[in-house]
């Protein structure tokens, strides 16, 4: 009998050293990502001279009308995601105010959480605080990303037609890239559900092959891919695939507006005029840094990485000077960043409170 109990108790100490091992891994990585971040910021000042006088001016001397246009369409594009999620979910989605709290606590996730892994939250939020089985929050991840992607690529031609293609970094048939990327992506949506078939037949084969197709957790897994393939059919039946396409496209074209006027009010102390801020030049450099934060290589919060994807397109494409270009990228990035985890934040305590009277939903759906 203590054999056994000492047994246990060596379990439980292990698991414990494991634990703490992994805790220190990831502070350690969290650490150098936040070091490398600060470091790659550094450079790019001192390579555009930007001095630290030069960033208290910035932050002093926002622009606040624009600043307040500004959150108030973000808030306004957040509203119409809710509208999407709760087109996505169906006839037993939570209420718009919830979807609304819902949306900010993934945003503050997505944005602090590198690689937007954040976007996980998604599938946690959905199965514990409103009861959705797993498979309706995996589903609708997947159906929103795939529009999501496939509603940005029109916009990114139009700009470059518009700006012209001949940009320095940018390669020559960059539009046919992209148009060949935009019909691959809504080939792999249309046939969705068969992809994902084919993939469970050769997941099944493999665990067959390594012998632990009996195992708990390789069935659970089985199991819940195949759950969420029956609600992406669900989904499509529903026809709300052109809805939910016009939203993205109508969220995309909110977010890109919000960024607009952001980025006058921390230039404006400069002299630029609404006028001088060309959209689509602004569209093309706000989305290079949006694509960054989507890279392996995005450091803590995106700090050094998210400017330079930001600034060195501004500087490109001519539409401010190094100095400002750098100063820009980093005050837009850090309000942006501020307003996400404040507003965020606040909704993710509201949702997360056990007394949140919007956590339950009319049919307490089970995992």
């Amino acid at each position: 009998m203590e054999d056994i109990k000492k047994e246990n108790k060596n379990k439980v100490n292990i698991k414990k050293e494991v634990k703490n091992r992994i805790s220190i891994k990831k502070i350690s990585l969290r650490f150098f990502e936040f070091t490398l971040g600060i470091l790659i910021l550094v450079i790019l000042f001192k390579i555009t001279n930007v001095k630290f006088q030069d960033i208290i001016n910035s932050f002093s001397n926002i622009y606040l009308k624009s600043l307040l246009i500004s959150f108030s369409i973000s808030a306004l594009s957040v509203f119409v995601r809710a509208i999407r999620w709760k087109l996505l979910i169906g006839p037993q989605s939570p209420i718009i105010s919830n979807l609304f709290l819902f949306t900010w606590a993934r945003a503050v996730l997505e944005e602090t959480i590198p690689a937007r892994l954040g976007a996980l939250s998604h599938i946690y939020f959905l199965n514990r605080r409103f009861k959705f089985p797993i498979e309706v929050g995996l589903s609708t991840m997947i159906v929103a990303m795939f529009f999501d992607f496939i509603t940005i690529t029109p916009l990114i031609i139009l700009s470059l037609l518009l700006v012209g293609i001949n940009i320095p970094f940018l390669p020559e048939n960059i539009v046919l890239i992209v148009v060949v990327i935009t019909i691959i992506l809504i080939i792999v949506l249309l046939n969705l559900t068969k992809i994902i078939n084919l993939g469970l037949t050769f997941y099944n084969w493999i665990v067959k092959k390594i012998g632990i197709g009996g195992k708990k957790f390789v069935k659970k897994i089985g199991e819940k891919l195949n759950l969420t393939n029956e609600s992406i059919v669900e989904i499509r039946s529903r026809g709300v695939y052109t809805y939910v396409f016009l939203i993205t496209l109508v969220i995309r074209v909110l977010k890109f507006t919000a960024y607009y006027f952001l980025l006058h009010s921390v230039v404006a102390f400069y002299g630029y005029a609404y006028k001088d801020l060309n959209f689509l030049k602004v569209f093309l450099s706000t989305s290079s840094a949006e694509f960054s934060a989507l890279l392996p290589t995005h450091t803590f919060m995106g700090f050094g990485t998210y400017e330079v994807a930001f600034a060195y397109p501004l500087i490109l494409l001519k539409v401010f000077n190094e100095k400002v270009a750098a100063l820009a990228a980093f005050s837009f990035h850090i309000i942006s960043l501020i307003y996400t985890i404040v507003l965020g934040l606040s909704c993710l305590i509201i949702m997360m409170a056990p007394i949140y009277f919007g956590t339950k939903n009319k049919d307490d759906v089970k995992i």
